[in-house]
């Protein structure tokens, strides 16, 4: 809105307040000054006007209109408001008697409607030939950035700018009309606008539109002089009719709650000025719905918390002051809490937090001290337990730990996961990772091609990838590794059980101990087609074990195998790492004895569930491991496995008779039970 530093001064008094103190102020406590326009007055050339654009803020309307605007600066600096009117009531209480006592006996006619909360009153006056508006009402709107229009309107635009109620002026053409309120259900044509359908519009018996809500016809009064006032009351905030308004220069009027409470005095302040300009005035019919009534609130109450209080703005004590500079009326107070009473106009202040924020617009944002959070390091070193551990385990098996960079270039990534960067530093690295491997892939050829001997490596880092819109951040474990145990070219293939025998061991040591082995179900570009395998534990893919792909380009000459594996770190979390106490068992006196088979089983016959069928069918035996492994060529659907067993007893030393009686027992069951052959 925009208002007049002259017509402030007149109403307030701000003495030798700066100009630039005015902004301040009003800055501080939220009112924030746009622009300033300075010009003459209109009723003295001599004179300098200062006009200031204030931006209001959306939550309170109310001070759209003068006598809000006053009072809210009143309390802001501090200083009295001179209400004219209310002197001149007292002093001119008789004509007001007189011009009351006049009119008491007035029919009103009834409007029909059956739309609710909306109440509409309609004025019909008689020798109304004013045609221009005096030049204090020219100023006075042009002070608060309204055009004025040199004609009736110009009275009405006042009371709209002073006291927030409309009053609309309409030619009188015939006013015996009976009247209806309507809402359109098309589009009709009315002074030369198109009115869209569910507009609510004013009828006369013969369905003609006479006026529109939320519309100004600025036409003259005609030769007979015979106008008629229009006024609407309706809640904007709840809006249960959906009432659709057309916007004009003085648009905002009708974008806010209209003040019922305001009418009577805004009706007669009109009239009061139609009256001085048109000596014979007369009002000659009143037209109103008045079996809608709507209802408004004097007041509400909220509690306000102390302590949310003192939290919110960091202070200590409660200056009461404040409250009452606020129009916070304290109604009253327990230990805890305050009872504010709050007016019906300000719809803005229905929350503890709105109260808060009023009672901090007086104090000043910029004098409250700064609510800053504790610099204290709050690290963990819990929280990073499972990953020392890993560190340390890898490092024992003699891997290097690297860190590369998260960023890769495109071509690395698979399209439909791929996030890309909106503004990356350069095109070589434009994409989250979506693996570890393509880095560590290329760490380790850079590695063999220097001539380094060991050239174990992994990797704890995030992944990235996008799934149905969304984007998953993973905390993943990867490595590359040779394993050189078997020399001859004949048991190449035990460096693979080996190599998998080390991450079974790493996956045991975080609890899981029902430990299953599936194929590669999903082909991927890194691991060799035939050679991968997935671990996994009651359908969980606890992660994903294999040699690398022979395709890939860099890794096509080496000899020896080169294996890789990933484990998705989210199964893998301190509590996995807490083991059982292991209670103490005496050991036995008595040798043990060893026994050593050969044995020839299917291919896909795990060893983990042979070994659990030779514990719980064999007595007295306290170990089991595999010692050899060989594979025919000609019979390339069995493995010949050699497996070691060792018995011993607490109480005595066990016979040889003993020993052969439970081989002779596992061989039967093993041959019943996996056809294997001895």
């Amino acid at each position: 809105m925009e208002y007049s530093l002259y017509y402030l001064n007149k109403q307030a008094n701000l003495k030798n307040l700066k100009i630039t103190e005015i902004i301040d102020k009003l800055n501080l406590i939220g009112f924030e000054v746009d622009d300033i326009y300075n010009e003459p007055l209109l009723t003295n050339d001599l004179l300098n006007d200062t006009r200031l654009l204030i931006e209001i803020p959306s939550n309170r309307q109310d001070l759209l209109n003068e006598k809000f605007f006053l009072n809210e600066i009143s309390t802001i600096f501090s200083v009295d408001t001179y209400n004219v009117w209310n002197r001149l009531q007292i002093k001119y209480s008789f004509l007001i008697e007189n011009s009351k006592h006049k009119h008491i006996n007035l029919p009103i006619n009834q409007i029909n409607s059956d739309l609710k909360d909306i109440v509409i009153y309609k004025f019909e006056l008689e020798n109304c030939f004013t045609k221009k508006s005096p030049q204090w009402i020219q100023q006075k709107l042009k002070s608060r950035g309204v055009s004025p229009l040199n004609d009736l309107n110009d009275f009405l635009n006042l009371i709209t700018v002073e006291y927030g109620t409309t009053i609309l002026s309409k030619c009188n053409k015939d006013s015996k009309s009976e009247f209806v309120i309507k809402r359109l259900q098309i589009n009709e044509n009315f002074e030369n606008f198109e009115i869209p359908a569910g507009s609510i519009v004013l009828k006369n018996k013969l369905n003609k539109i006479v006026s529109v809500l939320g519309f100004v016809n600025f036409n003259e009064p005609n030769k007979s002089g015979q106008v008629s006032l229009e006024a609407c009351f309706y809640d904007i905030y709840s809006n249960i009719n959906k009432l659709n308004t057309i916007n004009t220069k003085l648009s905002f009027k009708y974008l806010r709650s209209m003040f019922i409470e305001n009418f009577e005095v805004a009706l007669k302040r009109v009239l009061s000025f139609l009256e001085f300009y048109n000596s014979d005035l007369s009002l000659v019919g009143v037209a109103s719905n008045q079996k809608v009534n709507l209802t408004f609130k004097s007041h509400k109450t909220i509690r306000l918390s102390k302590n949310l209080l003192r939290q919110v703005l960091n202070i200590t004590n409660f200056d009461y002051e404040i409250f009452k500079k606020a129009n916070l009326k304290i109604i009253g107070e327990t230990h805890n809490n305050f009872y504010i009473r709050v007016l019906s106009v300000r719809k803005d202040l229905n929350r503890e937090i709105d109260l808060i924020e009023e009672y901090s617009r007086f104090v000043g944002y910029k004098n409250f001290q700064e609510i800053l959070p504790k610099k204290s390091l709050t690290y963990s070193s819990k929280k990073l337990n499972n990953y020392k551990y890993i560190q340390n385990f890898l490092i024992n098996y003699g891997f290097n730990e690297v860190f590369t960079n998260s960023l890769v270039h495109k071509t690395n990534q698979t399209n439909m996961f791929s996030i890309d960067l909106q503004n990356p530093l350069n095109k070589e690295i434009n994409t989250l990772r979506t693996s570890l491997f393509p880095r560590l892939l290329e760490v380790m050829h850079l590695n063999l091609k220097a001539g380094y001997s060991n050239c174990n490596f992994f990797e704890i880092g995030r992944v990235f990838k996008k799934s149905d819109k969304q984007i998953i951040e993973q905390d993943k474990l990867a490595g590359i590794f040779q394993y050189s145990f078997a020399k001859t070219n004949a048991q190449q293939n035990i460096n693979w059980f080996i190599a998998k025998g080390l991450l079974e061991m790493f996956i045991k040591s975080f609890g899981y101990e029902n430990l299953e082995i599936f194929e590669l179900s999903n082909k991927t570009k890194y691991f060799h087609s035939t050679r991968s395998i997935q671990f996994r534990v009651k359908n969980k893919v606890l992660g994903t074990f294999g040699e690398v792909n022979p395709m890939l380009e860099n890794f096509q000459q080496l000899k020896e195998p080169v294996f890789m594996f990933e484990f998705n770190l989210v199964h893998f979390k301190n509590w996995r790492m807490k083991s059982e106490i292991i209670s103490y068992k005496d050991y036995s006196k008595y040798p043990s004895i060893v026994r050593d088979l050969s044995l020839t089983l299917n291919k896909k016959i795990q060893f983990s569930t042979l070994k659990q069928f030779i514990q719980e069918t064999t007595k007295n035996l306290i170990n089991i491991n595999f010692f050899d492994i060989y594979f025919d060529p000609i019979a390339i659907d069995k493995v010949n496995l050699g497996v070691r067993l060792e018995f011993q007893k607490n109480d005595r030393t066990l016979t040889t008779l003993e020993i052969d009686t439970e081989i002779s027992n596992l061989l039967k069951c093993l041959t019943k039970e996996f056809k294997i052959e001895v």
